[in-house]
């Protein structure tokens, strides 16, 4: 993380730690996040560090995040949206997530649900509420 010359490096730990914390990546701070090469983090802390990556920039006020919770289990995916959501509200930074086939837990992490028919077009826009989810499906 690099300062924009206003910042001081505290307020810069400061950040860098929340979204560790709020990653879920505070006990692998120190450990080299690795390639095909080099054993490293695992591919969910991975994944987590490129959304810390995208998330710690003090200009970015949307992010876009395209199937994220491919491929991670049911646990991590749903701890990592939770984390995702935690530090979009602590930051007021927007988020437009893409997924497939989310759990109902995961679904109930969201603000806003916007489901889309195999054609693209809008099938449901609006606030998570059960009920309502159940009447339009």
């Amino acid at each position: 993380c690099t300062s924009d010359g206003q910042t001081t490096n505290k307020e810069i730990t400061d950040t860098v730690d929340f979204f560790l914390e709020a990653l879920g990546l505070s006990h692998v701070k120190d450990t080299v996040v690795g390639d095909e090469n080099l054993r490293g983090v695992s591919g969910g802390q991975k994944r987590r560090v490129t959304v810390g990556e995208m998330m710690i920039d003090p200009n970015s006020r949307i992010f876009c995040l395209d199937n994220i919770t491919d491929g991670l289990a049911s646990t991590d995916s749903f701890s990592l949206i939770q984390q995702i959501s935690a530090a979009c509200k602590k930051y007021r930074i927007a988020t437009v997530i893409t997924l497939l086939q989310p759990s109902d837990e995961i679904v109930q992490l969201f603000d806003k649900l916007l489901v889309l028919s195999s054609e693209g077009r809008t099938t449901y826009f609006g606030p998570v509420d059960r009920g309502t989810l159940q009447s339009v499906f």
